[in-house]
């Protein structure tokens, strides 16, 4: 199991898209929109992750930073950010046994607003 968040276009959207530059104005939003995610969700992952070595001093291993990626999918309409490694939705959402550590939530939440606004304005 992955964890990762999806941005998709809505139907309204991709009815919009009546010529090239508009379309390509759409695919530029949806691109900085998950690069922002994935800057900011490795950034925190950088600050958040850390491993326990046997005299109990914390260090970080980098692997969740550095497994956070992202892809475009339906023509550039559609951008998926996600973390890769197995045992991230652990980290991610927590366990009974651990508390919660997220950075995709969080970098998500911190960009969706920008993400919106460009959106609307390209509708307008």
């Amino acid at each position: 199991m992955k964890a990762r968040i999806k941005i998709t276009g809505t139907q309204k959207l991709k009815a919009a898209l009546l010529d090239d530059a508009q379309a390509k104005a759409i695919r530029k939003v949806v691109k900085d929109a998950v690069t922002d995610v994935q800057e900011d969700a490795q950034r925190k992952a950088g600050e958040t992750y850390t491993k326990v070595d046997r005299k109990g001093k914390r260090y970080s291993t980098g692997a969740t930073k550095q497994g956070i990626g992202f892809k475009l999918e339906n023509n550039g309409l559609t951008g998926i950010v996600g973390m890769p490694m197995e045992y991230n939705p652990y980290t991610e959402y927590g366990t009974r046994l651990m508390a919660a550590e997220p950075v995709l939530g969080p970098a998500f939440n911190n960009s969706k607003d920008k993400f919106m606004a460009d959106i609307k304005r390209l509708m307008k």
